[in-house]
């Protein structure tokens, strides 16, 4: 009986103070053991704090832009949709360069507040939206460009499904 009583005393503890994790150990295929979903959950602060080193440093971005701009021949009156645009880096550093029709998609509402915020902060007139990007909100040939940067890829559950996504952005 006193067993019982500290077992249930243990499990309430750990309940109210520490998350429980589980772990799998060394498996030969970990892609089984992921949720079809697990996009949705991963973007948040935490996501800026584990990958800062690249998302957050401004000599990447600029070099990057630099790229997006000289290989799609991009002039500051293109209008420029960034479809999983995280925290608008490409975004606001293309705005910085006087593109003054660029906008930013993405899902997560934790990064784009976080990119509405470093562009009010900066004066920069840029637009972010929250949404998934496979049912943009745009009708068709809205924008002369479409960007699909970062890591962006592999987030359906198959190629297929890729496919299709890619094919409709070039619509708009």
């Amino acid at each position: 009986m006193t067993q019982n009583n500290t077992d249930s005393n243990s499990r309430r503890k750990r309940a109210k103070g520490t998350v429980q994790t589980k772990t799998l150990g060394p498996v030969e295929d970990l892609e089984p053991h992921v949720r079809s979903d697990w996009w949705q959950t991963l973007f948040n602060s935490l996501y800026l704090k584990t990958d800062a080193d690249l998302l957050d440093d401004m000599d990447v971005t600029k070099k990057e832009a630099d790229l997006v701009v000289s290989i799609l021949g991009l002039e500051p009156e293109d209008a420029v949709l960034d479809l999983c645009c995280g925290q608008g880096r490409h975004v606001l550093e293309l705005a910085r360069r006087g593109f003054s029709n660029v906008e930013g998609y993405d899902r997560s509402q934790y990064l784009i507040r976080k990119a509405r915020t470093r562009s009010q902060k900066e004066n920069l007139q840029v637009r972010f939206r929250e949404g998934d990007a496979r049912k943009l909100p745009y009708p068709s040939d809205t924008f002369s460009v479409v960007t699909i940067l970062g890591n962006s890829f592999g987030y359906f559950d198959s190629t297929c499904r890729t496919e299709k996504c890619l094919k409709r952005f070039s619509e708009y």
